[in-house]
């Protein structure tokens, strides 16, 4: 039997009283338990991953410098407040809904996908529009792709933050019904559920 479980913690620097720098740390951990027919008793191995992001306030704001970024450039500070439940895949209090509230610009109840898309390649580049759009379950938004509050607390708490960073970035829908089959030394596939069937997430393969 295999088990595949994660943690995450944050680092928050400051300087003169101002956060200059975020580390998200991210363990894998698999354990797979099998059992020994020699003595009749489990055997149980396990393999450890990490992954490590950081987030600079100076390599933000240059970045927004040299690109002549427009004006609705999110300070570092408020970004700052989205990154969190984003890389955590928790949230406290109203934390989540003040999150969307600063993604819902035009304030009517939906993120836009091209602005949540703009914000979320973070640590992993590679990330695309179109994966965004597998791993929300495209009917799930509107024809105008936007993403009312329940459908982000569930890309929230799916760990959105965490597949990015750990590199769930290959992301394919199967309809349902039809057979798949998962090799568990692949373990990091994963599989849920939305509206358009079964979605897989593999990770990349180097």
């Amino acid at each position: 039997m295999a088990h595949l479980g994660y943690s995450v913690t944050e680092t928050i620097y400051h300087k003169h009283g101002q956060i200059i720098k975020l580390v998200y740390d991210y363990e894998e951990l698999h354990e797979e338990t099998e059992l020994d027919v020699s003595i009749e008793e489990p055997n149980l191995t396990q393999q450890n991953r990490r992954y490590e992001v950081t987030i600079m306030r100076d390599e933000y704001e240059r970045m927004a410098q040299t690109h002549k970024l427009d004006e609705d450039t999110l300070p570092f500070d408020i970004f700052v407040r989205i990154a969190r439940p984003i890389m955590m895949g928790t949230y406290v209090g109203n934390e989540l809904q003040e999150v969307f509230n600063i993604l819902d610009k035009d304030q009517l109840g939906a993120i836009d996908i091209d602005e949540l898309y703009g914000f979320l390649p973070i640590g992993r580049s590679n990330i695309t529009k179109e994966t965004l759009l597998h791993y929300i379950g495209s009917d799930n938004i509107d024809t105008k792709q936007k993403l009312n509050f329940d459908e982000f607390t569930c890309m929230i708490l799916r760990g959105i933050g965490r597949d990015i960073i750990c590199g769930f970035s290959n992301v394919m829908t199967i309809k349902e019904g039809s057979p798949i089959t998962l090799d568990y030394r692949m373990d990091r596939v994963r599989v849920f559920v939305n509206n358009k069937g079964i979605v897989a997430s593999v990770p990349n393969i180097s």
